[in-house]
């Protein structure tokens, strides 16, 4: 993982496409790295997950995500934290069924000891003509 002195938006950016090519690409360490070990996740039906709950699916490979499309990424900065609002369509396979949907997601990074980690992530599903897309 990058260590930071300062939290540059630039580096915030960067971080959050590592994320979400971990994410797509099946890169559990780079994840198990990226997310601190006592995050809260808030998915997109309402469950509050665990690090662990949150990343069994992509480890028994119930959950893969083939395509990820960001819009509308917003960072904003405070001392040793900084807080990501963005807009992700994805497709993907949940238990072996198709889906593709578009979420709006607000993660919590926070640095220690210059060490970025996400350490909350909330998700909405943005339902269709209402996400900001082109196509919608």
């Amino acid at each position: 993982m990058k260590t930071l002195t300062s939290a540059p938006a630039t580096d915030i950016a960067a971080l959050e496409q590592k994320l979400l090519h971990a994410i797509s690409n099946g890169h559990f360490r780079t994840l198990d790295l990226l997310y601190h070990n006592n995050v809260i996740v808030h998915n997109s039906i309402g469950q509050t997950l665990t690090k662990t709950a949150f990343m069994e699916p992509f480890y028994l490979g119930h959950l893969s995500i083939d395509q990820i499309t960001t819009s509308q990424q917003q960072i904003s900065l405070y001392n040793d934290a900084a807080v990501v609002s963005v807009l992700l369509r994805m497709k993907g396979r949940n238990l072996g069924f198709p889906f593709e949907g578009t979420y709006r997601f607000m993660r919590t990074w926070n640095s220690f000891n210059g060490q970025w980690a996400v350490v909350g992530e909330s998700s909405n599903v943005i339902y269709e003509g209402s996400s900001g897309f082109a196509n919608d």
